[in-house]
């Protein structure tokens, strides 16, 4: 068996560069994979790009179908890929994205450091990555600790740009795309703040010796979010359609349907509220008095809310 230096295995890795559309087929081996920038201007003030053109080192154990087909390159799979997140925060500084939650499971679990886009951004992300990316691969048959000291190794000698965690501990451009992730961050989890911040957290159910923190309410903060443009259609009382995002409901909960009709006759429902999301916007809707006067209020499958008057 011939043995390859971390220098030839590098070297490899640059030789065998093509562009990700390009492309045929993806290994089924773990190993290690390089992603190349091969366009014309790279979405960072004033970085030179090197001659390698290598912008990321990964390593996968199980396949390079698994790691780069399956997530890094794969429309709505940001939750689980660093590459694809900061992407998404380098564009973020001339595109408009939407940065949101995975689930309301890490709500729960007070997770915090993970998150994905909305489906216009995550698309925009596929685009750029498809028409700017190449990619290469070198299959290891080693175990899992020598694949990832090898990628550390390779992260240490080529230093790609994109690669911001220890292993490239002194990379230049690590404390700005780190700020820029966080800042997304942030805004991907400030409709949920005043549950992550709650004290009680919810309700605590125990399995095992596993604890689980079960919020009820799951779309109070969404309905927040939207409540100044809620609350100004019911004081106009004028016919009002405001597009709701649906990928937020999506993440607080898995319903086969979201849509609702309710008729406020004085401030009372003309029936009971049968489903949690139509009940989460009347909480929000009381707790800050909005005037429920006379109004008839509609969410459509399409996540569009219809409100206006409604004539008794």
């Amino acid at each position: 068996m011939v043995i390859m230096t971390t220098e030839e295995i590098a070297n490899n890795l640059i030789g065998n560069a093509q562009p990700v559309k390009e492309v045929k087929s993806f290994s089924s081996k773990p190993g290690i994979y390089a992603l190349f920038f091969l366009g014309d201007s790279f979405p960072l003030e004033d970085y030179q790009l090197s001659e390698n053109r290598v912008i990321y080192i990964g390593k996968t154990i199980k396949s390079q179908q698994s790691r780069d087909a399956n997530t890094h390159f794969k429309t709505g799979k940001s939750g689980g890929s660093t590459i694809r997140v900061s992407i998404g925060a380098l564009l973020s500084k001339t595109e408009t994205m939407v940065p949101v939650i995975r689930s309301m499971t890490d709500i729960e679990n007070r997770r915090k450091s993970l998150f994905k886009f909305d489906d216009a951004s995550e698309n925009e992300i596929t685009e750029w990555m498809n028409k700017n990316l190449g990619v290469s691969f070198f299959e290891c048959s080693g175990s899992a600790r020598e694949i990832d000291t090898l990628e550390t190794d390779i992260i240490q000698l080529l230093k790609p740009v994109l690669n911001i965690d220890r292993k490239n501990h002194d990379n230049p451009n690590k404390a700005y795309i780190s700020s820029l992730r966080k800042k997304l961050r942030t805004e991907a989890f400030k409709p949920y703040q005043h549950l992550l911040n709650s004290k009680k957290g919810g309700r605590i159910l125990e399995t095992g010796t596993k604890v689980n923190i079960s919020i009820a309410g799951k779309y109070l903060a969404i309905w927040e979010t939207y409540l100044p443009e809620i609350a100004q259609a019911i004081r106009l009382r004028d016919s009002q359609a405001i597009q709701l995002d649906k990928n937020l409901f999506h993440s607080a909960g898995n319903r086969q349907k979201y849509s609702f009709q309710v008729k406020y006759n004085y401030g009372v429902p003309s029936k009971n509220l049968s489903g949690a999301v139509a009940r989460d916007l009347d909480k929000v809707l009381k707790r800050n008095n909005v005037c429920l006067s006379n109004v008839f209020i509609n969410l459509t499958k399409d996540f569009e809310l219809i409100i206006h008057p409604n004539q008794i």
